[in-house]
C-alpha cells in the first residue's frame, strides 16, 4: 500500500515538514491537508448545485463537507477513547485501530494523532 515510487504532496507547517501520499484519499483527507497547511478548509467544498447530484445525496448541498466532519468528529472520539483505555493499560479494538490508520496512513507517519486531534478541535471551533 505505501510503495516508495508513489507520489507525495509536501506540507509545510507549523508541525514542519509532513508528506500526503496521492491515491485512496477521501474528502476528511482533503480537510484535513488544508487545515494542516492553514488554509481554508472551508473552500475546497463547494455547495452541489446539480439537481442529480443532489439527489443522489439526500437534497443536501454540503453533503461531502457535512460528512467530512463526520468523519473527523469519529476519529476525535476515537482518540479521546484511546487515550482512556490506555490509561488503564488497555488498546482499542483491532478494527477501531483499523479506522485510525486509514486516517493516518496517506500522511506517512509524518502526522501524529495528537496533532490530528489538535487539527480538528481547531476545526470544530471554527465551524
Amino acid at each position: 500500500m505505501n510503495s516508495p515510487d508513489r507520489k507525495k504532496t509536501k506540507i509545510v507547517d507549523r508541525f514542519g515538514d509532513c508528506y500526503l501520499q496521492r491515491g485512496n484519499l477521501r474528502s476528511h483527507h482533503h480537510l484535513l491537508y488544508a487545515a494542516l497547511r492553514q488554509r481554508d478548509w472551508k473552500a475546497g467544498f463547494k455547495p452541489l448545485t446539480n439537481k442529480s447530484h443532489l439527489n443522489a445525496r439526500d437534497n443536501e448541498p454540503l453533503y461531502c463537507l457535512n460528512e467530512a466532519l463526520m468523519h473527523l468528529e469519529t476519529v476525535l472520539r476515537l482518540a479521546q477513547q484511546k487515550a482512556e483505555v490506555a490509561s488503564f493499560g488497555g488498546e482499542l479494538t483491532e478494527s477501531l485501530e483499523r479506522y485510525l490508520s486509514r486516517v493516518l496512513d496517506p500522511f506517512q507517519e509524518t502526522v501524529t494523532l495528537e496533532m490530528l486531534v489538535e487539527v480538528i478541535q481547531q476545526i470544530q471551533e471554527s465551524k
